[in-house]
């Protein structure tokens, strides 16, 4: 069976107005980003999920180079190598145990624009979360294009990272 990606966005807030109406309820402003439903696989357009992996990881003194050639899967399986892929989905959660937020962001050394551009950084504060979905506009995984950094206060802050490559 083919690996697939499930994305699915929906965004909505309930603003209550306080207006102090006297004989209905105060009502209530809503807003929202519609929904959004995708699905990715490797037939699909753009072609995608050839690769996905996830992983908690930890920093160690505050800091942390991944490189996506070189990804750990544990002691029973060999690392894997998103070389020549592009990562077209990422998510980031940060715990909430931790004690300040988390930076990703391109390494100084084959650094790898995750975010779309090679200046782009992302804070991630305790119990927060990012998604990001870019299936064409990141570059190929490559020999100089290969590292995020993810720097923290924290000294040894978790991550749980997801990636989707294709």
């Amino acid at each position: 069976m083919p690996i697939s990606a499930k994305i699915e966005r929906f965004f909505r807030v309930s603003d209550p107005e306080a207006l102090g109406l006297t004989h209905v309820a105060d009502p209530s402003l809503v807003h929202s980003l519609g929904l959004s439903k995708l699905t990715l696989t490797p037939t699909s357009t753009p072609a995608a999920i050839s690769t996905v992996w996830s992983k908690r990881v930890q920093l160690s003194a505050g800091t942390l180079t991944l490189a996506l050639d070189a990804l750990s899967r544990g002691s029973e399986l060999s690392a894997l190598d998103l070389t020549g892929l592009k990562v077209q989905a990422v998510q980031i959660f940060c715990p909430s145990t931790n004690t300040d937020a988390v930076l990703v962001e391109e390494a100084a050394v084959n650094g790898y624009g995750i975010f779309g551009a090679a200046t782009a950084e992302v804070s991630i504060a305790p119990g927060g979360m990012v998604t990001f979905y870019n299936p064409e506009g990141n570059e190929d995984v490559g020999a100089t294009e290969s590292d995020l950094d993810l720097t923290s206060p924290d000294v040894d802050a978790d991550v749980d990272i997801l990636l989707v490559a294709g």
